[in-house]
């Protein structure tokens, strides 16, 4: 657990950002575990799922714009701002999660991608993980 009286009371609020994201991204995997939803259940836990993966990736690996929350806003126990942590998922998978949330396609419409939560889950949870071990 993360001992947060040493974190200043601005990054409390930001952290309780990243916990949310990251308890909505559990949340979601888990309902996606599930063999009694409909299509329409289906698709709102994997869209999301997906939106929450996506905030955790630009989150971790420190990309957006300048008002976004990111790792580098954060320092570590040692003092130093927190470095990106790459996640081990590939840029294509990256952009398909990314144009997913983000745009109506006609790549998205012609071909179902089948996507490996678990996989996904695992990668970002360990790096978020990682995360709370350096602050």
């Amino acid at each position: 657990m993360i001992d947060t009286k040493e974190i200043q009371k601005h990054d409390k609020t930001i952290l309780e950002t990243i916990k949310y994201e990251e308890s909505m991204l559990l949340f979601s995997a888990d309902k996606l575990k599930s063999r009694i939803l409909d299509t329409y259940e289906k698709n709102i836990f994997l869209e999301a799922f997906l939106l929450h993966a996506r905030n955790l990736i630009d989150f971790l690996e420190a990309f957006g714009q300048e008002d976004d929350i990111l790792i580098t806003d954060f320092k570590g126990k040692d003092g130093k701002q927190m470095g990106r942590l790459i996640l081990n998922l590939s840029e294509d998978l990256k952009k398909k999660i990314n144009k997913h949330c983000h745009h109506l396609s006609k790549q998205r419409l012609k071909r179902k991608f089948r996507w490996n939560v678990e996989k996904i889950h695992k990668e970002i949870s360990d790096k978020i993980k990682k995360f709370y071990s350096h602050i």
